[in-house]
């Protein structure tokens, strides 16, 4: 935004006042959001939202899709993104969120739920990236870690229910509203962030690529994964496992200044050390997805034994709350999903129901996330997720564990350890 009356507010969100109309829209949402960090007040006898000072924002970038002027933006980081691809000294590597394959193509005349995949790996290799990568690959790298740590949390029954992090609008959450669950959090990093590490320390072990010449950008649904770029505990050395994140409407941006329609382009494959994915990673996109991928491998850390069933319908969809559950040598496991914080309450009064819970502070899970396109409904963001279930269920590996690269780096390879600092972090009080 180069509006000069900008207002700030959180880690990455901007309002433009002179854009502003004072319909309230932002306000409300923030409030259904149980976050209620804005409010309307009177400016020189006009109605504007204003940021209320002692409450956080936590990024989620709601407020921004309901914004009918689009006065609301995350901060933009294109200008970062120019400007590594310009710079022959550095090797740059992209990443994309499973949920960015099924919208980007509505913004390109196309399907609305239609995998534009591996067209955007093409698309990237245009604009100058030296490595695509799918984030399905890392989204299995969590489900793994957090499946193994899910097991031995019930094994000695301590710290439970586990609680997803994956989403950083959540977390941020937790840290401002209620520290006091901290400890429930899984210390399981989120995909782009364990994916960015995993690729530096490979290109500057194996390559011989130094890693401060290695920029990792991400392009994700989602505002609040800019915080997770400003997180200094998520540094190891000095290093960020991910330099710069884009949401999708940035990514839009990108795609269009140069003149570069994915519909158009031809299929490419991602980096072959990547390319081995699960149908649980491409599943994360989906509120319920995250869920379904831990209960699934769970079974095995617990047994040692594949699950023959690994459908867990119940869990699926856009719907407020949803439950699941799996039977584990005779003990029932029970999960949860919550699906945009309007409904955290009903699973945080009574956390003891559940082994494992997740939430995702949009509605939808990443389908709705706060930086996909704008005026999105509820029937698409159903689409989109039957869409990635529907890829889950043709793939030919089902089960994150299962994935050849997460097998060999978790429990075969001797550099990279499943608790160094490039799996696991930790999350810090924050309110006040």
């Amino acid at each position: 935004m180069n509006n000069k009356k900008i207002i700030k507010y959180g880690q990455v969100m901007e309002m433009d006042h002179e854009k502003c109309i004072g319909c309230g829209n932002c306000v409300r949402t923030c409030q259904s959001q149980n976050v209620a960090c804005l409010e309307l007040k009177d400016e020189q006898g006009k109605k504007k939202s204003h940021k209320i000072e002692d409450k956080p924002c936590i990024s989620c970038g709601q407020c921004s899709l309901v914004c009918p002027v689009k006065a609301i933006e995350a901060e933009n980081d294109l200008k970062k993104v120019e400007e590594a691809l310009s710079d022959k000294t550095k090797r740059t590597l992209f990443q994309f969120a499973p949920s960015v394959r099924v919208s980007l193509a509505s913004e390109f005349g196309g399907d609305n739920v239609v995998s534009l995949a591996p067209k955007i790996i093409t698309a990237l290799h245009q604009l100058g990236a030296d490595f695509v990568v799918d984030d399905t690959t890392s989204a299995d790298f969590t489900t793994t870690l957090e499946a193994k740590g899910l097991a031995n949390r019930i094994k000695e029954n301590k710290n439970l229910p586990m609680i997803s992090s994956c989403c950083p609008a959540w977390v941020n959450f937790v840290e401002y509203s209620h520290p006091e669950i901290i400890p429930n959090l899984t210390t399981i990093r989120a995909p782009h962030i364990i994916l960015g590490g995993l690729f530096k320390h490979y290109l500057a072990k194996e390559k011989g690529v130094d890693i401060k010449d290695i920029v990792v950008i991400s392009i994700m649904p989602c505002t609040a994964k800019k915080t997770d770029v400003k997180r200094a505990e998520l540094e190891k050395d000095g290093i960020k496992p991910v330099d710069i994140s884009i949401t999708v409407r940035e990514f839009v941006t990108l795609l269009k200044k140069y003149h570069l329609d994915p519909m158009k382009l031809e299929d490419s494959k991602p980096d072959a050390l990547y390319a081995n994915e699960s149908g649980s990673g491409a599943i994360y996109g989906s509120s319920g997805g995250v869920t379904e991928s831990v209960l699934r491998s769970l079974y095995f850390f617990a047994t040692g034994k594949d699950l023959e069933n690994v459908e867990f319908s119940a869990i699926r969809g856009i719907k407020g709350v949803k439950e699941a559950k799996v039977i584990v040598e005779g003990s029932e496991i029970k999960a949860a999903a919550v699906s945009g914080l309007s409904h955290i309450n009903e699973v945080l009064s009574d956390l003891s129901r559940y082994q494992y819970v997740e939430v995702m502070a949009c509605p939808g899970g990443c389908l709705g996330g706060g930086g996909q396109p704008f005026s999105e409904n509820e029937e698409i963001k159903q689409k989109r997720s039957d869409e990635l279930y529907e890829i889950d269920a043709k793939s030919e590996i089902r089960l994150a564990h299962q994935n050849p690269l997460v097998s060999k780096i978790l429990f075969e390879d001797k550099v990279f350890k499943a608790d160094s600092e490039i799996f696991v972090t930790s999350y810090k009080n924050k309110s006040r």
